[in-house]
C-alpha cells in the first residue's frame, strides 16, 4: 500500500519543537518578546509568565570520574499559555513550542507559520547560533484486548512483541540524511472501565524524535520547507509503524472501529 495517502484521522497526543541556541542576552530575549507578543496573543496564548528554571551542569574529569564542580545556573524563561494547553517557552537558550493535540488543531501545518515566523526573529541576531533542532510526536492509542494485532500494527514492529507481554518497549535510534531519529515503539497491558466494569486494553504508543544537532549549523537554512522535511520524515516513520488495514481506516473520512480508542479527526 502506498504509505503516502492523506490520512484524514490520527491518534497524536503531543507535539514538542523544540531549538537550542547561543548567543542571547537577557535583554535581547525582552526585545524578542516585545516583537513576538501580539502574534503569539492572536493566535490564542493569552497568558504570560516568567518563571526561573535551574541548569545543572557537572564537570567530569576522565581519569577520576565526575567531581565535586557542579555548577548550577538560573535561567530566566517566559511563558505563553493558551486555555487549551498549548505552551511557548522562550530563554536566552531555547524556545519550546508544546502543543496538547487533543485539545487542538492534529496537523503541523497549523503551527509552522508561527515557529518559522519565530525562528525568522532570531535568525536577525548577529551572534545567534543554532546547535540543535527538534521535532517530537507522541502517538497513543488503545487496542482492546482479543483484537488481532495484526490488523493495527505492522507484523515488523509487532515481531519485537511476545504473546505474553506485559510491558514491551523497542527504542532506537536512527539516520537519515542529515537528521538522527530516536524512535520508540511500546505495547503495554491495562484496563480501563466501561460501564463501572473493567475491560482488559492494550495501548500502543509511537514516540518518534527528529532532530540534528551540531557545534553549529546554518541558521539560514532553518525555514518552512525545512520543518516540512522533519514533519514528512516523522509522518513516514509513523506509517511504516502501521498495519495497512489500519492506514485505510485511518484514510477514511469517518473512522469507525470500536476495537480501537484515541483516534481522533485531523482538524
Amino acid at each position: 500500500m502506498d504509505k503516502g495517502l492523506n490520512l484524514k484521522n490520527n491518534f497524536l497526543k503531543e507535539l514538542i519543537f523544540r531549538l537550542d541556541y547561543s548567543g542571547l542576552l537577557d535583554m535581547d530575549v525582552e526585545k524578542k518578546i516585545t516583537d513576538l507578543k501580539n502574534n503569539l496573543y492572536n493566535r490564542g496564548y493569552t497568558t504570560l509568565k516568567e518563571k526561573i528554571e535551574q541548569d545543572i551542569s557537572v564537570n567530569v574529569n576522565m581519569f577520576n570520574g565526575v567531581d565535586n564542580k557542579t555548577e548550577v545556573k538560573n535561567t530566566t524563561v517566559y511563558e505563553f499559555s493558551s486555555p487549551n494547553n498549548k505552551v511557548f517557552k522562550i530563554s536566552k537558550n531555547y524556545i519550546i513550542f508544546d502543543i496538547d493535540i487533543s485539545a487542538n488543531e492534529t496537523t503541523f501545518e497549523h503551527y509552522i507559520d508561527l515557529i518559522t515566523s519565530v525562528i525568522c526573529k532570531l535568525s536577525e541576531e548577529r551572534f545567534v547560533k543554532f546547535h540543535r533542532i527538534g521535532l517530537r510526536k507522541t502517538n497513543i492509542c488503545l487496542i482492546k484486548e482479543g483484537t488481532d494485532l495484526k490488523e493495527y500494527i505492522n507484523p515488523s514492529i509487532l515481531s519485537i512483541f511476545d504473546d505474553d507481554f506485559q510491558e514491551i518497549q523497542n527504542s532506537s535510534k536512527l539516520f537519515k540524511n542529515e537528521f538522527q531519529v530516536q524512535y520508540t515503539a511500546s505495547l503495554v497491558k491495562g484496563t480501563i472501565t466501561n460501564n463501572d466494569m473493567l475491560e482488559p486494553w492494550n495501548q500502543y504508543l509511537l514516540d518518534i524524535d527528529v532532530f540534528k544537532e551540531a557545534e553549529e549549523f546554518d541558521k539560514s537554512k532553518v525555514d518552512k520547507s525545512y520543518l516540512k522535511i522533519m514533519n514528512s520524515l516523522i509522518f513516514n516513520i509513523y506509517t511504516q509503524s502501521l498495519s495497512d488495514n489500519f492506514i485505510r481506516k485511518l484514510s477514511e473520512e469517518e473512522f469507525k472501529d470500536e476495537d480501537i480508542l484515541g483516534v481522533n479527526k485531523n482538524v
